[in-house]
């Protein structure tokens, strides 16, 4: 099969794991039993690499652009927070390659624009 970094792969929270949809049950096995946590299959924006298409805490969630509606009402359902689509880096629609977040704040790129900042801040629950 293909091969690719787990990071990539894998999303999760204190309360929620979630992998791309035909994820080896091996795996979910494996992050269910070592995190204590309940694994579900997800794509975002129709890709198999939930880890590198969303960032989540526990407060909230990011998506890629192009996540779709039904995606994301999925994720809502399973991880019980709120999702909102956002980029990073200036229109980069990867975001876990230009971010890096928990419950207390946010780390990103660069390149990331003041607004994109404001958005992933208020959309993360880091502020008001």
């Amino acid at each position: 099969g293909k091969k690719n970094a787990l990071g990539n792969m894998v999303l999760v929270n204190d309360s929620v794991a979630a992998v791309g949809v035909g994820a080896d049950p091996e795996l979910k096995s494996l992050l269910s039993k070592t995190l204590g946590v309940e694994v579900y299959e997800v794509n975002i924006a129709g890709l198999s690499l939930p880890g590198v298409c969303a960032v989540t805490n526990n407060k909230a969630m990011l998506c890629h652009p192009q996540t779709t509606d039904e995606e994301v009402k999925k994720l809502e359902e399973i991880f019980n927070i709120p999702v909102n689509i956002s980029t990073v880096n200036c229109g980069y629609p990867y975001l876990r390659v230009g971010m890096l977040a928990n419950s207390y704040g946010v780390v990103v790129g660069e390149a990331t624009t003041g607004p994109e900042m404001a958005h992933i801040e208020a959309s993360l629950g880091l502020i008001g």
